[in-house]
């Protein structure tokens, strides 16, 4: 989750950073308001996107190596998983503690809910506690005893101490807001400041598509009338303002300069519009980042040296300098011809399950198993019995392991107590398992969990002993209960 706010952070200050320096100042006003909607969205999706085309355009070189994107928390994936599959699966579904990252962003999230909840409520207090009239499909809403002036959807309120010259060229100004659907702007904006209520940027894109509604309306609505008495409307009110982030504010004082500034520029060259081609390369850039494979190879040569368990393939050189993804594909392929080609799913099983009952097994195995794994979730329905007991037993770490993923993310689930848990869960030939930290210098609460293990095995005839494996795979005893 950090990598992705970080992603997103970064993506929506260079969209902004080329948005002032190279679009705010031009007249092309509908086109500046398409940038920013799109970018604003753009920096919320783009971290999902990973083309493989990508790889083969750009030469690996130019490739930069940055933080793979995790979109939410990968241990919490069995909090989905049927009870009854999970148990099947040796999955232990106790819930994790919530991180205090988690609790802070949530009450953020909740406080800025409830901000827009309390601007609502007193947005309808006004529409219910002023007199008001229709005007064809929008609803105008008389402000007693104010100057104020904004727009909102299909409403209009209007301070009831405007001159009727000063209301009709206010209306003609917030119509246009309205048939351009302004408010529907600054709606997103308003939700993307609750998820990202942390993110100061957020606030930057809305004040900026706020300044720009003003520029597209006074741009149509002064069409219509002299430009001089436009300018005067704007400078002669007291500039009172209903502090909604939501409206659109026909008086606002720190507006007003840009406002009157903007009507006198003559309008951009065409010439201009070159500017917005500068879209295209910076997309290209965060979709480069995104679909690199620098981080895949960065976990394949680190992850390599820590492994330690015995594989014929460990001494394979062409083996070790495959990325991660490749090593994956390999064994699938492999997979995949031998299926093709007649093999039972039962000698496939055998030639590509992972036997070890250590903790953490090595690079080679973790990709045989969990090309194994994709194996198994696509095969179709029409298989045997076994073959569907076998893709229900599974299901869990196919949705986890059974499809590309760098070995460091295996690693880093392997630290979690819930990946703690779901090996020890997995009872076999009736040895009970704990992970601890550091086997020869075990907690107080490692030695507590570990006797209460042993007494067990002792009391119960169908358990034997207890399998004690440290918690970065390498070492490992084995106590017998019955001795």
């Amino acid at each position: 989750m950090l990598h992705y706010i970080i992603q997103v952070v970064a993506f929506q200050l260079l969209f902004l950073v080329v948005y002032d320096l190279f679009l705010r100042k031009e007249t092309f006003f509908n086109l500046n308001r398409v940038y920013l909607l799109s970018t604003s969205v753009l920096s919320l999706v783009i971290p999902f996107i990973k083309i493989d085309r990508i790889k083969e355009v750009v030469a690996k070189d130019f490739v930069i190596s940055l933080p793979e994107v995790l979109i939410g928390d990968s241990t919490k994936v069995a909090s989905t998983i049927d009870p009854v599959i999970a148990m099947e699966a040796g999955i232990n579904l106790q819930p994790e503690p919530v991180s205090i990252w988690n609790i802070i962003l949530i009450s953020g999230m909740c406080i800025s809910t409830l901000f827009l909840i309390y601007k609502i409520i007193t947005l309808l207090l006004l529409v219910s506690n002023n007199p008001k009239r229709w005007s064809g499909k929008v609803l105008i809403i008389c402000l007693l005893n104010s100057t104020k002036a904004f727009s909102f959807f299909n409403y209009i309120f209007l301070g009831n101490r405007l001159t009727p010259k000063e209301s009709t060229s206010i209306l003609e100004h917030e119509m246009v807001h309205i048939k351009q659907k302004h408010s529907l702007d600054l709606l997103f904006f308003e939700l993307l400041r609750i998820v990202f209520w942390f993110n100061p940027l957020v606030y930057i894109y809305q004040y900026r598509i706020a300044t720009l509604h003003e520029f597209l309306a006074d741009a149509k609505a002064v069409k219509g009338q002299n430009k001089a008495e436009y300018y005067d409307n704007l400078l002669t009110q007291v500039f009172e303002t209903q502090q909604f982030s939501f409206v659109n504010p026909f008086f606002k004082h720190s507006l007003i300069k840009k406002r009157i500034l903007m009507l006198s520029k003559s309008r951009s060259n065409q010439i201009n519009l070159i500017k917005y081609a500068l879209f295209i390369p910076i997309v290209f850039v965060m979709l480069m980042y995104t679909s690199s494979y620098a981080q895949e190879k960065s976990s394949s040569s680190s992850s390599s040296s820590s492994s330690s368990s015995p594989s014929s393939e460990i001494g394979n050189q062409y083996t070790q300098e495959l990325t991660d993804e490749e090593l994956f594909n390999k064994y699938f392929n492999e997979i995949d011809e031998l299926d093709k080609s007649g093999v039972s799913f039962d000698e496939i099983y055998k030639a590509y399950e992972s036997n070890s009952e250590n903790y953490i097994i090595n690079r080679i195995e973790h990709f045989r198993s969990s090309a194994l794994f994709k194996y198994i979730f696509s095969l179709d329905k029409k298989n045997s019995h076994a073959e569907e007991k076998m893709k229900k037993k599974y299901k869990e770490l196919m949705v986890r392991f059974g499809k590309f993923a760098p070995y460091n993310d295996y690693l880093d689930y392997k630290k979690t107590e819930k990946a703690k848990l779901s090996w020890e869960g997995n009872i076999q030939n009736g040895i009970l398992r704990l992970v601890v930290d550091d086997i020869g210098n075990m907690t107080n609460e490692e030695n507590r969990k570990f006797n209460k293990k042993l007494e067990f095995s002792k009391k119960d005839p169908f358990y034997t002993g207890v399998l004690v494996m440290s918690s970065n795979g390498i070492s490992q005893m084995t106590v017998d209960g019955h001795n």
